[in-house]
């Protein structure tokens, strides 16, 4: 990542920062724990947000539910075992631990001075949304605060919280298929016909590592809109054997921006995602200061971050 970093040139930015949209993964999943309803609607509500990343699974009866890891172990009390070897309701009995109390590895805003964001090393531009993230975040924790621990939602749970910000804010969900390690036969119909259920198709973006699961929903429903996830550009676009990949979107890792897009993919989303925050160069200077137009100059139109409310600065 470093190596990547140090390598662009951090010239002066030709894109406006509101050009590069944000998405929060796995919801806001620095404050609260990861694919969580509070972390969820805590995403939701930061103004300015474009969405949010969130995972889907099977349990060992066929339910549909929001997980990243295939094992239980590191979010979970329940042990070194397969999320496919729990029925739904062995899954609601685990317990998400709620007592840890998530910080960031930064200084805090710098709030006695103001900086437009753009050197390496500056001081984070002031938030003129903070005050609303903060009185939002504030409520989610005088809701949740006395629960020591949470459960893993169900799909439709899920869907039931973010239906109103969807239809109201037009808010967007970007739901991984996580098929690539384990071959979740029926996922994408089960998850295709819960959207319906709630009237949000045109708020969701299929994604997935595994191309057949993409391509695959493109059969179920050629109106929906899906992105290719991988490590890079290049295996977003085409399979191992060159051909090419049918997706709307590609969702590369940050650090994967390798080759150029081809001339028939220039107008396509680029939605990166990333695994460190914030990103440093070689010398330990924090780079561009959460200030997401480093991200634009890199041909990316989205980026995908756990701690969405630190970009969505004035």
């Amino acid at each position: 990542m470093e190596k990547f970093l140090s390598k662009r040139k951090l010239s002066p930015v030709k894109v406006k920062k509101e050009d590069v949209r944000i998405w929060g993964h796995r919801g806001c999943c620095f404050r609260y724990p990861e694919n969580t309803l509070p972390a969820f609607e805590a995403c939701a509500r930061i103004p300015g947000i474009t969405g949010c990343e969130m995972d889907v699974q099977l349990t060992k009866d066929g339910e549909v539910v929001v997980f990243h890891d295939e094992n239980v172990k590191r979010v979970t009390d329940g042990g070194d075992r397969l999320l496919n070897s729990f029925t739904l309701e062995e899954l609601k009995q685990l317990k998400i631990d709620n007592r840890r109390k998530y910080k960031y590895s930064i200084p805090p805003l710098n709030k006695s001075k103001i900086d437009d964001g753009s050197k390496p090393g500056c001081p984070e531009p002031i938030n003129d949304n903070q005050a609303v993230i903060d009185a939002a975040f504030a409520d989610i924790d005088s809701r949740y605060s006395d629960k020591e621990f949470l459960t893993i939602p169900t799909f439709d749970e899920f869907l039931t919280l973010m239906e109103p910000f969807c239809k109201n804010n037009g808010f967007l969900i970007n739901v991984e298929l996580k098929t690539s390690v384990i071959r979740y036969e029926g996922i994408e119909q089960k998850t295709l016909d819960i959207v319906r259920k709630h009237g949000l198709e045109k708020y969701v973006v299929y994604s997935s590592f595994l191309a057949d699961s993409i391509e695959l929903m493109k059969q179920l429903d050629p109106t929906c809109k899906t992105g290719m996830l991988a490590g890079t550009v290049e295996d977003c676009l085409y399979r191992s054997d060159g051909t090419p990949i049918k997706a709307d979107a590609i969702h590369p890792w940050i650090g994967g921006l390798n080759i150029p897009l081809p001339s028939e993919k220039q107008n396509i989303p680029v939605r990166a995602w990333n695994m460190e925050e914030p990103f440093f160069t070689n010398d330990s200077r924090r780079v561009l200061s959460y200030d997401q137009r480093i991200y634009g100059e890199s041909g990316v139109t989205d980026l995908i971050t756990n701690i969405p409310e630190r970009y969505l600065s004035r």
